[in-house]
């Protein structure tokens, strides 16, 4: 049940082991069975991908299950109808009645009674939102990012990112595509889900992000900025971007760190990060290794582009270029 951008692919099964399927593309699944004798299995799954790795999913099931399952990725569950009894991150609860479920990469759930309903559901990885939470905080964070297994949705940005968040799954089984197909709106409903979550969800920046206040970075940042983004393997210095907008080296560190939070050496090793990360990602590793894809990005000294990787997206390069 793969989707592209804008499609929507929908799945429909009366079977417990192709249902176990269709959940293994986000969950390592190690059982799921039917809690309800009284009637025959059926679960429904609808997706549209907002962009690579990063999907609306609505499920709805006609009897209750559990399951019992590892997580890829980050899955964040809210009951349209019905409820779910979770153990996770070790913590218990329910959804439904005002809590919506977190769930994270790489830590079981338990799903002991999935009650027959609905349920909307935000799937990325935590990777998409770590740069998405840099972006807002402009710096890196110190630390891997973990969200709270519980979501409030009685109140305040809770209660309106669920809203936004089931609206947005219920267009998936409309008449016609909804607005999240239009590729003029699709990258801003992702950016409102991403956010939202972000101020909904318990993590230790939320304080700063309720209470920040978003500031333009002055024009001479976002020319050197450009300029780093559009050529990352030029060796820039801090001297040339600064001679590039036409001011001094001293006065280009300051606002980088004033408005970025970060060097513009620093910011330059992030962007070079960031494509060799890509690349990772796409090459085939029996025709290019590490190594190749280190040098192209600037990276000379493999055991310091190893542990900068790490520090970034918390595994080794050499397990991103193998897919796992």
């Amino acid at each position: 049940m793969r989707s592209l951008r804008g499609e929507r692919v929908s799945f429909d099964t009366h079977d417990l082991d192709e249902a176990a399927g269709v959940l293994g593309r986000f969950y390592d699944v190690r059982g799921l069975r039917s809690l309800d004798d009284r009637t025959g299995f059926r679960a429904c799954f609808d997706n549209a991908e907002l962009e690579t790795g990063t999907m609306l999913v609505r499920a709805r099931t006609w009897s209750d299950v559990s399951v019992v399952a590892e997580l890829g990725i980050i899955s964040v569950d809210v009951s349209v109808r019905g409820s779910i009894r979770w153990e996770h991150a070790g913590t218990a609860g329910e959804t439904g009645g005002g809590h919506g479920l977190v769930m994270q990469e790489g830590t079981p759930v338990t799903m002991r009674r999935w009650s027959s309903g609905e349920i909307a559901a935000l799937v990325t990885s935590r990777e998409r939102l770590e740069r998405h939470l840099e972006h807002l905080l402009d710096r890196t964070p110190t630390r891997p990012l973990r969200l709270g297994p519980r979501l409030d949705l009685g109140q305040g940005p809770g209660r309106s990112w669920a809203g936004l968040l089931t609206d947005a799954v219920g267009d998936l089984t409309g008449p016609g595509p909804g607005l999240w197909a239009s590729p003029l709106l699709r990258p801003q409903l992702l950016e409102a889900l991403l956010t939202g979550l972000l101020l909904s969800s318990e993590h230790p920046w939320r304080e700063s992000l309720l209470t920040s206040t978003p500031t333009t970075p002055p024009r001479l940042v976002v020319q050197a900025v450009d300029a780093v983004r559009a050529d990352p393997a030029h060796p820039w210095t801090t001297a040339e971007l600064a001679a590039l907008v036409s001011i001094g080296p001293r006065a280009l560190q300051a606002a980088f760190r004033r408005h970025l939070g970060r060097t513009p050496t620093a910011f330059l090793r992030d962007v070079r990060l960031e494509r060799a990360h890509a690349d990772l990602q796409a090459a085939d590793p029996t025709v290019t290794g590490v190594a190749e894809i280190a040098e192209r990005w600037g990276f000379t000294h493999q055991p310091r582009f190893a542990a900068a990787y790490r520090r970034r997206y918390h595994r080794n390069p050499s397990e991103t270029l193998r897919g796992r």
